[in-house]
């Protein structure tokens, strides 16, 4: 095996130093004040810098699952030295909107004829103990043609990207990690099929639901809302090792970190939508698909501030047990996927230029598969070359790049909330 894997190490030498200069070249722009890759200092010029790196994009003998696998082996080797019994997966979607370029043949149309674009998917591995990322694990780009995924195999494009959780969580299994997994997924999973199906297969899930989810709570129908408003108790601090009150900063300010759990019961059926199907309405056909009642454990999590005002609250459902995590962890778990999502830009607005226009979608997927690799996990830091001068930004004013923080790759699609 290579040094950063069997399918990467099979790769020609001539690619695998390509990679590598990619991978500097986003950890090098990767700060403050520059937008997509630059070239290195001492390097080509940019216009034979890109020539190359578009043949190496568009080189059908580069499999995906190759170059994503040097960032698997950086978590791997992360979590060798991690104390937690628990790694979180955490999955998110962001869309890549080209409404107006009609030279792309192979769009996704996703919710209308104005929804078009590109969607992509992440599997981001967490450090459950400190809310540190570590590192992609899995990437997939939905298209008008199909779906392109990091996954070794084929792989299927099922009718919508919550669907295509389930084949992720199994795959974890093969992910060759030595903890246990919990998914963490926002509330756009919120749905109780798939709750159902993930849990019969023994998955563990962490998901913010939506406050009118209608459960069974203490023999009465009622929604999560109303559960909340019934809690009678208290509101428990998180507290940090030091037992001080954990904080988090939030797109509503900073504050303290406050849970109280509960269970509650899914007892509805779920419903199933019928792809291409209307009611008389022009609404989405759905229908019922009964199951068994489904247990699961409510953690309310409140964010806090100095004053004593509620700024966020977010109701989460999970199937792991009290034995495994009490609500404070769980809502430490949940906080820090908001933490990561406020501190990291968007992937689609800072890269761009492996998108342009008329790039064939293959191209532009393994453009993002680099991405990943040059989020600096720790056995990656070979890769970020040593700052050598300071950059400046838009307006004139000089900044230090050793004062930018590195831009880890956490929203290789949206974590939006």
């Amino acid at each position: 095996m290579g040094e950063h894997g069997y399918f990467f190490g099979n790769l020609d030498k001539r690619h695998q130093t390509r990679f590598d200069v990619l991978v500097k070249e986003h950890s090098y722009a990767v700060n403050a004040a520059v937008s997509g890759l630059s070239a290195l200092p001492g390097t080509a010029q940019p216009f034979a810098a890109t020539r190359a790196m578009t043949r190496f994009l568009n080189h059908d003998d580069i499999a995906f699952h190759a170059l994503i696998e040097p960032a698997q082996n950086a978590a791997r080797s992360e979590l060798a030295t991690n104390v937690s019994p628990f790694t979180l997966v955490v999955h998110d979607w962001s869309m890549f909107q080209f409404n107006i370029h009609t030279s792309k043949s192979d769009r996704l149309q996703r919710s209308h004829d104005k929804d078009l674009g590109y969607e992509l998917g992440t599997a981001l591995l967490v450090d459950a103990a400190d809310g540190r990322p570590l590192g992609a694990m899995e990437l997939r780009l939905r298209t008008g043609a199909g779906l392109l995924s990091t996954r070794v195999g084929t792989t299927t494009m099922p009718p919508g990207h919550i669907d295509e959780l389930i084949e992720v969580m199994d795959e974890s299994r093969r992910w060759q990690l030595s903890k246990t997994l919990i998914h963490v997924i926002d509330r756009e999973a919120d749905s109780v099929g798939h709750y159902r199906v993930w849990a019969a297969k023994g998955h563990r899930f962490l998901v913010r639901a939506y406050d009118d989810r209608v459960v069974m709570w203490k023999g009465t129908e009622c929604s999560l809302g109303d559960v909340v408003c019934g809690l009678s108790l208290p509101f428990q601090d998180v507290l940090t090792e030091e037992g001080e009150p954990e904080t988090i900063t939030i797109a509503s300010g900073t504050g303290r970190i406050r849970v109280v759990a509960t269970e509650v019961l899914l007892h509805r059926p779920a419903k199933k939508t019928i792809p291409g199907e209307k009611t008389a309405g022009g609404h989405k056909k759905k229908v019922d698909v009964p199951g068994e009642p489904l247990t699961l454990r409510l953690i309310v999590t409140r964010v806090v501030n100095e004053v004593g005002k509620v700024i966020a609250q977010w109701c989460l459902l999970t199937n792991v047990s009290l034995n495994e995590a009490d609500a404070a962890m769980v809502g430490r778990w949940y906080a820090w996927r908001w933490r990561i999502e406020l501190n990291h830009p968007d992937y689609p607005s800072s890269d761009n230029r492996g998108w342009s226009r008329g790039a064939p979608c293959p191209g532009r997927f393994r453009f993002a598969t680099t991405r990943p690799v040059a989020s600096d996990p720790s056995p990656l830091r070979k890769w970020r070359p040593e700052p050598t001068h300071s950059i400046r930004s838009s307006n004139a004013n000089s900044v230090n790049e050793s004062l930018c923080p590195p831009n880890l790759w956490i929203r290789g699609h949206s974590f939006a909330g």
